[in-house]
């Protein structure tokens, strides 16, 4: 019988007690390389640690990128970014920092790393534990709403004697363990990073000039790519499209730089430039699962259903484990009014990715459409309880909430999207249909 699942709540807790600082050698590029990414993420969170209590300072809003930073602040605390509302956000700029190693493979492992992980200590400063985030059903633990396995425990003392807290451990080809904290970059100049040595992380004396987005140690072409990737994360699209295209200029056969340009061109509306640069980004690296995804979006968009589920079944067939590429095959067939695979594909998206809201709004139109009315409002209320901001669910389950005759739900739901959106045409013009049918 399965074990219960466990959840794990991280609350980032800073101590910044006198610790020896280390001089480490200046040539060493993933050393470099490993401080310019910790102060990379602190400055995609604009994080600094005047937020942290240790100076007098406002309370800034919105003051997070990327979204889920800044949506998961606002959650909790109605934009608030003080330190007591900063459950779990150690944890996120941990991942952050997982991810962009993992994305940018390649160009690690060429400076010498040869395995990452999430480090993690649990209410004891003698004891680091390892994960990896794993899809569902291979994890071990729940930590933030992210599957991970446990890799090892380490009886290696802290940083700062730090607990109930994440940061990253990255091992390089020589047998050295780092250590980067993205948390406790203080977007200034000094960077938390440091080695494993003699059973404790040792705060090595960082290099400030990393601080700077636009400095990076080991490649311009990785630089321009890095600042298109802050700019586009902050919405700033045509600066990022510039930063992406310095990149490929400065080396053209950087897929990932293709890649993140046409996600820039969809996000500013430029399908046919997105298109180019995702089959750009296929021819280079045929394998590059995100790159079928998203140009089966744009075969979608546009009507070429054949080319759109061509492009998804590569994708899955690359990658079994993308919840997105199933939600995307299952629109495809609902497209085609083959509701029962649709189904099947958000149930197989839903199973990977419990929190993936779309999929559950998704699966709702699909249950409509086989006037499964009781199934469908149930999706439609978990899709709203993971986004409160899902217009498109609230105008939906109003729709819902009128096709089952109960007109003052419906209203409430139509004057719920207005508030998010006020200029949504559609939840405007339901809404004085239902205030005409209620007799209002």
């Amino acid at each position: 019988m399965r074990q219960p699942k466990k959840y794990i709540t991280i609350i980032m807790l800073v101590y910044l007690t006198v610790i020896q600082v280390f001089i480490y050698a200046a040539d060493d590029r993933l050393a470099n390389e490993l401080q310019w990414l910790a102060m990379y993420t602190a400055c995609i969170g604009q994080y600094n640690m005047a937020q942290t209590g240790d100076y007098a300072l406002g309370d800034p809003h919105d003051y997070y990128t990327p979204y889920f930073m800044r949506e998961q602040l606002t959650k909790m605390s109605g934009n608030r970014t003080v330190t007591r509302t900063f459950y779990g956000i150690c944890f996120d700029y941990a991942q952050e920092a997982y991810n962009y190693i993992s994305q940018n493979r390649k160009q690690f492992e060429n400076l010498g790393a040869t395995k990452w992980y999430i480090a993690a200590s649990f209410g004891n400063s003698r004891q680091i534990i390892l994960f990896d985030p794993v899809p569902q059903g291979q994890h071990t633990t729940v930590v933030n709403g992210v599957y991970v396995k446990e890799h090892s425990r380490q009886t290696i003392r802290t940083h700062g004697e730090a607990v109930n807290h994440a940061w990253l451990w990255v091992y390089g080809k020589d047998g050295t363990i780092y250590w980067i904290d993205p948390t406790w970059s203080d977007n200034n100049g000094f960077i938390w990073w440091g080695i494993v040595q003699n059973g404790e992380e040792i705060l090595m004396l960082p290099n400030v000039s990393f601080c700077a987005v636009n400095i990076n140690p080991t490649s311009p072409s990785f630089a321009q790519f890095s600042k298109g990737d802050a700019n586009k994360n902050m919405s700033k699209y045509d600066q990022a499209i510039v930063d992406y295209s310095a990149a490929i200029k400065l080396d053209p056969n950087n897929a990932s730089a293709y890649y993140n340009r046409g996600v820039t061109y969809n996000e500013n509306g430029e399908l046919k430039r997105a298109f180019a640069d995702y089959n750009q980004a296929i021819k280079l690296d045929p394998n590059y699962e995100h790159a079928y995804v998203n140009r089966g979006i744009v075969y979608f968009e546009t009507g070429d259903y054949v080319k759109a589920m061509a492009d998804y079944n590569q994708a899955i067939k690359l990658n079994p484990n993308d919840p997105y590429a199933y939600n995307n095959r299952g629109n495809v067939y609902h497209r085609q009014n083959n509701i029962n695979r649709a189904l099947a594909d958000y149930n197989k998206a839903i199973k990977l990715d419990p929190n993936y809201a779309t999929a559950y709004y998704n699966r709702a139109y699909a249950y409509v459409t086989k006037n499964n009315l009781n199934r469908a409002m149930a999706d439609y209320n978990q899709a709203i309880n993971l986004n409160p901001n899902y217009v498109d669910a609230y105008v939906n389950r109003g729709n819902l909430h009128w096709l089952k005759n109960d007109l003052n739900r419906a209203i409430a739901d139509y004057e719920s999207a207005l508030k998010i959106d006020p200029n949504y045409e559609l939840a405007i013009g339901n809404l004085k249909k239902a205030r005409r049918a209620r007799g209002w």
